[in-house]
């Protein structure tokens, strides 16, 4: 029976200190509930069907129980801070977050990679003393809980790849000490709220790329996030145009922004402060205009990726020639002029992809310098000149691409590029033989050279590859062509020759 304050206030004296010590001590017991005990309750409402956590006994220190680790404290050498490791485990169930938050010390929490499928307990945002929490790929759904808020300590909060949806909640800006803010793969809608990014100073990973339902533009108040390194933002619905303070994220080392529809021009400075960023990615959007001459300045850039936009002009010059870049996509742009000679002897190039641009001039002779070149593929420009002989002296060149340029001239001996597989030099102006040095490349697979100029015969090396494409249609051929490439090819295109073995070969292989 409860009784009102009115009552209490009436016990005799020695009830109510009864009264009071019955119910801090009951409380007092709760609270200093073992934590085997804690940890058990928790473990009896999962559903374990591997065993994972089958060993988990009172009769052990939970400290030494599998996926259970024990640190001491930094500033007090008698309490421990416990972090629970129970990812990909094939855990479902109830989550008892009442009894997991009663642990003393719980610093660590990963949950990720499981099949709970249900909401994000609103309980866990009573587990004050956590600093790590992994929801991720765990089968969450429903709503980001606003009560996470309560997490003072919280430094990474991990929520990606489940079914979270409706808005962010803007309470999450209380989370001063966040380092760490994953949110991708999710199905998070409407608009972020600028406070979100005004208070979380500290984020220096912020991810929430692939929630296509956001309506966003890019907040300014990114910008003044000064320790953010890495900004992941690509495939979620963002609009507008890159605001001017992103320049003053000096301490970027990974921008991607692609998959949106971002417009406008890339604003002028762009780069010049970004001294430590080693991933740029901004394909797949409307942006127009040139590119800012100031990511020359980015010393330490690995990768460069802006392909499928409308810029226009000339990509910087300088950038070519960073030390470290590995990648350049600029593929479906309006780009214009030469492509520069590179420093052949020092570039860490592996991958040029320049197609459907309005590229003119040479193919520069750098390529066949740089010894890390696997891909050079520049088709749908306005190329001119002829193919230089050491394109193919990389040792890892794999596929060659200039079909549809205004290229003449022999093709050369290829007899260095032991690992290319994909030749394509088709649409072109290109006269003399088919060399047979082909036939000599191990691993060449896919070789179309259709509408040309060539003359002469179908070399019978050629008998040697294993391919899976040979296209030499239009093009001046003439003499018989080699037996087995007929017989033994999935797809052979010959026709628009007007040599005679060319045309019954094409009716030998309508019998074969």
């Amino acid at each position: 029976m409860s009784m009102a304050p009115t009552d209490i206030a009436h016990l005799p004296l020695h009830l109510l200190l009864l009264s009071l010590l019955i119910t801090t001590s009951s409380s007092a017991a709760e609270a200093e509930q073992p934590v085997h005990d804690l940890l058990l309750s928790f473990k009896a409402s999962l559903h374990d069907p591997s065993g994972a956590l089958a060993s988990w006994s009172s009769s052990t220190p939970y400290c030494n129980w599998p996926h259970v680790t024990c640190t001491a404290a930094a500033t007090n050498t008698s309490s421990v801070s416990v972090s629970l490791s129970l990812q990909g485990l094939g855990l479902s169930g109830d989550i008892n977050a009442s009894a997991l938050c009663r642990v003393p010390g719980l610093a660590g929490l990963s949950l990720a990679n499981n099949t709970f499928n249900q909401t994000v307990p609103l309980q866990l945002s009573r587990c004050a003393s956590l600093v790590s929490l992994n929801l991720s790929a765990g089968a969450f759904w429903g709503p980001l809980p606003e009560q996470l808020a309560a997490l003072a300590d919280l430094t990474s909060l991990d929520l990606s790849g489940n079914d979270i949806e409706g808005t962010v909640p803007p309470g999450l800006a209380a989370l001063r000490g966040l380092q760490v803010l994953d949110l991708r793969g999710n199905r998070l809608s409407g608009v972020l709220h600028p406070a979100l990014f005004q208070n979380l100073t500290s984020l220096h990973y912020l991810d929430l790329s692939g929630n296509q339902f956001l309506e966003s533009q890019l907040p300014p108040e990114l910008g003044g996030m000064a320790s953010l390194r890495w900004l992941f933002l690509q495939g979620s619905g963002f609009s507008g145009a890159i605001p001017d303070t992103f320049l003053g994220l000096e301490q970027l080392e990974a921008l991607d922004l692609s998959m949106n529809s971002l417009t406008g021009a890339v604003p002028p400075g762009f780069g010049l402060k970004f001294q430590k960023l080693l991933s740029l990615d901004l394909s797949r959007n409307g942006f127009s205009g040139p590119f800012p001459t100031g990511i020359e300045k980015c010393l330490m850039l690995q990768r460069f990726e802006v392909q499928g936009n409308a810029f226009t002009g000339e990509l910087p010059a300088g950038m070519w020639s960073l030390p470290d870049l590995q990648v350049i996509r600029a593929e479906n742009n309006r780009f214009s002029g030469r492509l520069p000679e590179l420093p052949g002897g020092v570039s860490r190039l592996e991958q040029v992809q320049v197609d459907n641009n309005s590229f003119s001039g040479p193919i520069p002779r750098s390529i066949g310098l740089i010894r890390t070149m696997y891909r050079f593929s520049a088709s749908l420009n306005e190329l001119n000149g002829s193919l230089p002989d050491n394109l193919c002296d990389s040792p890892a060149m794999s596929i060659i691409d200039v079909s549809h340029n205004a290229l003449s001239g022999p093709i050369p001996e290829f007899r260095n590029c032991k690992r290319l597989v994909s030749l394509r030099l088709s649409s072109n102006g290109f006269t003399g033989t088919i060399p047979a040095s082909l036939g000599d490349l191990p691993v060449l697979t896919y070789i179309d050279l259709s509408s040309n100029g060539l003359t002469g015969a179908i070399p019978a090396e050629l008998q040697n590859l294993k391919l899976a494409l040979l296209n030499v249609s239009y093009n001046h051929l003439s003499g018989r062509v080699p037996p087995q490439l007929v017989s033994g090819l999935p797809a052979v295109f010959l026709e628009g020759n007007p040599g005679s073995a060319v045309r019954d070969c094409r009716t030998t292989a309508m019998h074969h």
